[in-house]
């Protein structure tokens, strides 16, 4: 192909006429950018943090279920009947295993009170 035929080709190609060397790849870079951040950022905030569900199981009785457990997590269960009075302080209720999401908690000669659990030394949920 000569020169002739090389200019013809870009005066009548509208991609080839419009491209300009670098910019493909550039516009390449940022695409794959943009596509890995919003990939990450799904990714991230698909995995959900375990939710505490407590409900009435009879008499003095609750039942608290763990969903969207992460693994092998053991919870322990600690409750207190109120909130920040030094009189009061948070105490185990009930001590979890690994993998363990279910508990029934007996709270009698308490009319309310108040749960949460803690997995290595972090706080899970509130109740």
């Amino acid at each position: 192909m000569n020169d002739q035929n090389k200019k013809r080709m870009l005066a009548t190609d509208p991609i080839k006429r419009n491209w300009q060397p670098g910019r493909w790849p550039k516009t390449l870079i940022i695409a794959f950018i943009l596509a890995a951040t919003v990939f990450g950022v799904r990714s991230v905030s698909a995995q959900t943090v375990p939710v505490m569900t407590i409900a009435s199981a009879g008499t003095n009785q609750y039942s608290i279920t763990f969903t969207n457990n992460i693994g092998m997590l053991d919870y322990d269960l600690m409750w207190t009947p109120v909130l920040a009075n030094p009189n009061y302080p948070w105490s185990f209720a009930a001590v979890g295993v690994p993998g363990g999401t279910n508990f029934i908690l007996n709270t009698a000669g308490y009319p309310s009170g108040f749960f949460r659990a803690a997995s290595c030394s972090r706080l899970v949920a509130h109740g």
